[in-house]
């Protein structure tokens, strides 16, 4: 992406490249439809896109099933669509796109989702007041809702990553908070409480302030303030695969074994100065720029 302008490649059979077809695309080609606006940022989902331009518009396309698009379809769309947002309290600075459904952060720390709810992993499931029971469970939606589920409901969100069965939030205070499938750990605590109701990751990470957040498949990792990386919900091979400190750093998950609490991660070298984190499959990778 240059200057706003939007390029997309790769397989196009969900109509997730946005050209109005489902043809593959061995090069970059410029999403035509979006050429009247000046895209700021996308998320790449595993069958759409979700894009946010700089006047804060929201356009989605590709496969529409479990209402991942927000566009109150369920249907494969192969152009980008204008999203209606019903929130119109806040402007739209950030968006995600996950296996099967997608978010929207605002400028007020409101968050938005659509998609499949499995195990209440979008947190709009209706809570009692505590924050311990469900009062009604939803298991999908079209159109983006505001996240609800208590105790987020209360707290003010700054970022959200989301993996194939659950998601982790940051909040302005760097409390993280998870929710979805615990099969694996992933949710960083040990899940005696209601299975659907988020809840804070444990120590060491819930007495630290976190800056960066990010998960996969079936992990997730947090950076906190003062440089230290913790990863729970899979076994880590905490070696780096490159030695020089100006490269990133790519770690890599041992299939064997469960890590249910927050570990802390060798990165070989203390993180100062700009840090980015991304997270696919059963990857990690960590940008330092000192």
């Amino acid at each position: 992406m240059d200057g706003g302008i939007l390029l997309t490649s790769g397989t196009g059979s969900s109509g997730s490249l946005g050209h109005g077809d489902t043809r593959d695309v061995p090069q970059l080609r410029i999403v035509e439809s979006l050429l009247g606006g000046s895209v700021k940022q996308v998320a790449c989902g595993s069958a759409h896109m979700v894009a946010v331009s700089v006047d804060h518009q929201v356009y989605a396309w590709g496969c529409g099933s479990n209402g991942r698009l927000g566009i109150g379809s369920r249907m494969t769309q192969l152009w980008p669509q204008h999203v209606d947002i019903q929130y119109s309290e806040a402007e739209v600075t950030g968006v995600v796109a996950g296996h099967d459904c997608s978010f929207l952060v605002t400028t007020s720390g409101v968050v938005l989702a659509t998609g499949s709810n499995r195990m209440n992993k979008l947190c709009v499931d209706e809570t009692d007041l505590a924050g311990c029971e469900t009062l009604k469970q939803i298991e999908d939606v079209a159109t983006f809702v505001q996240v609800c589920s208590r105790p987020l409901a209360n707290a003010s969100i700054i970022k959200v990553s989301t993996g194939h069965n659950h998601s982790i939030f940051l909040t302005d205070a760097g409390e993280v908070f998870t929710a979805g499938k615990n099969t694996c750990g992933q949710l960083g605590h040990i899940g005696s409480q209601n299975p659907r109701v988020p809840a804070r990751v444990m120590d060491p990470v819930a007495r630290t302030q976190v800056t960066h957040i990010d998960c996969g498949e079936d992990f997730s990792l947090a950076i906190t303030q003062d440089g230290r990386v913790y990863s729970w919900g899979g076994k880590w091979d905490h070696k780096t695969t490159v030695d020089d400190p100006r490269k990133p750093k790519i770690l890599t998950r041992d299939p064997v074994g469960e890590s249910v609490r927050p570990v802390l991660v060798d990165v070989h070298q203390h993180i100062k100065g700009n840090v980015s984190v991304a997270a696919a499959g059963d990857t990690v990778l960590l940008c330092l720029k000192s």
